[in-house]
């Protein structure tokens, strides 16, 4: 059972506005993984709006950090992507 401060957030039917959101914007990006950060208000469960997302977690990587880069850059060296365009702007 969720504890009482943050109850409300399921009582309310906040999830519902927020993993549609979420996943509305995972797709317009045409991303796979992507943290969404989402605004809720307390009383408006389908009024929740995206305050901002981030294709990295901000987490301290450690010795990988210093890999990160190249596991980032080799498919676009290599060419294992595919272009994709939706035709939506991603400004």
């Amino acid at each position: 059972a969720p504890d009482v401060w943050y109850k409300w957030i399921f009582d309310e039917g906040h999830l519902d506005c927020a993993w549609r959101l979420a996943e509305r914007a995972a797709v317009l990006m045409a991303i796979d993984q992507v943290r969404i950060d989402i605004f809720i208000t307390r009383g408006k469960p389908r009024e929740c709006m995206i305050n901002e997302d981030s294709i990295s977690s901000g987490h301290p990587y450690g010795a990988h950090g210093a890999y990160l880069t190249k596991i980032w850059y080799e498919p676009h060296k290599r060419k294992w992507y595919k272009p994709f365009d939706n035709g939506l702007p991603v400004y």
